[in-house]
């Protein structure tokens, strides 16, 4: 479909670089034809930092459906073999996964340090309270709330896919980690839930790039650019 859709296009925007390659790869149009604009937010008013409470607990969160492609099931299994470091746990989010995921942290004896919310309005204001971002999928294109929890200041760990490694520098803001690697996920994990610094030091590069990178004006900008030539060459045309 989309091969044959494109000879109806003038330009085509990738949200990451991965996808731009991967269509490339697929031959779904010609590289003159396709570029890359990265998803940007809008930044929000900049306040005094909220005192985040339960410092000796540091607290990550995950924003994220419970389908596929999200697996919550492998920060919660090696969370479960980091029972002797500090730590509690937002699950923002809802779906079909959710139950078996109760259970699991039920068996676990885990109810106290982890906490479903389902699905959340406020979800900026969560992120503020939070110490680490994680997020875990099988799949991505450009993930938004890496990008809002790169605007809250936080550290990350997610996997590497997709274009997630456009948001993640490794050893700057946060680590990347490959899909079931659980003991590389336990070790990052530890590293930012034992040392207050590490954390301060990768959130604030977190807001540094997105700041530089990921904000919502040139996003528009450079996709309006890209609409207004597409409008002039089919008005030369006579299209």
């Amino acid at each position: 479909m989309e091969k044959s859709v494109q000879l109806l296009t003038t330009k085509i925007i990738t949200v990451s670089e991965y996808d731009r390659k991967l269509a490339l790869m697929q031959k779904i149009a010609p590289a003159h034809k396709m570029l890359t604009i990265h998803n940007g937010i809008h930044q929000i008013e900049k306040q005094v930092a909220p005192i985040k409470e339960n410092l000796e607990h540091p607290l990550i969160v995950m924003v994220a459906r419970f389908e596929v492609p999200k697996i919550q099931d492998l920060l919660l299994e090696a969370l479960a073999e980091l029972s002797d470091v500090p730590w509690r746990l937002q699950l923002i989010g809802d779906g079909s996964l959710r139950p078996s995921l109760e259970e699991f942290i039920a068996d676990k004896g885990l109810i106290d340090r982890v906490s479903f919310l389902g699905n959340q309005l406020d979800v900026t204001s969560l992120l503020k309270e939070s110490h680490v971002f994680v997020l875990l999928s099988d799949w991505e294109g450009l993930s938004i709330s890496i990008i809002e929890a790169m605007r809250a200041g936080l550290p990350i760990i997610a996997t590497n896919v997709g274009g997630v490694n456009e948001l993640i520098s490794e050893y700057e803001n946060g680590f990347l980690i490959n899909r079931d690697d659980k003991e590389l996920l336990k070790n990052r994990l530890k590293q930012l839930l034992i040392d207050e610094s590490l954390r301060q030091k990768m959130g604030d590069a977190s807001e540094r790039r997105f700041l530089r990178n990921f904000t919502f004006l040139p996003m528009y900008q450079k996709t309006l650019f890209i609409y207004e030539q597409a409008v002039l060459k089919s008005a030369k045309k006579g299209d």
